[in-house]
């Protein structure tokens, strides 16, 4: 699978094994404020912080709501280097 990044972000989408075929599943999601993850193999949440200029696009990379995210939801979180709590964009990885 391909995944566009933006210059400066890098991404949290794979595991710690480094396979790649990992997705992170929503656990809970406040708007603005904080997303919570998980991997569908691993029972380890992680937490990171929106902020107001976090993006929040589909796979096709077009602007989406961002309240099209929703506990359950499948996404890629992409972070700014250095800061790897702070999202900066969430990719929605569903149809």
């Amino acid at each position: 699978m391909r995944t566009h990044r933006a210059p400066g972000l890098c991404a949290n989408k794979y595991s710690h094994n480094g396979n790649g075929n990992e997705h992170w599943m929503v656990i809970t999601y406040k708007p603005g404020k904080r997303i919570v993850v998980r991997s569908e193999r691993e029972d380890n949440p992680i937490s990171y912080v929106l902020g107001k200029t976090a993006h929040y696009v589909n796979k096709a990379g077009r602007k989406i709501d961002e309240h099209l995210i929703r506990p359950g939801s499948r996404v890629i979180v992409y972070t700014s280097r250095g800061q790897l709590h702070a999202a900066k964009r969430v990719v929605l990885d569903e149809d």
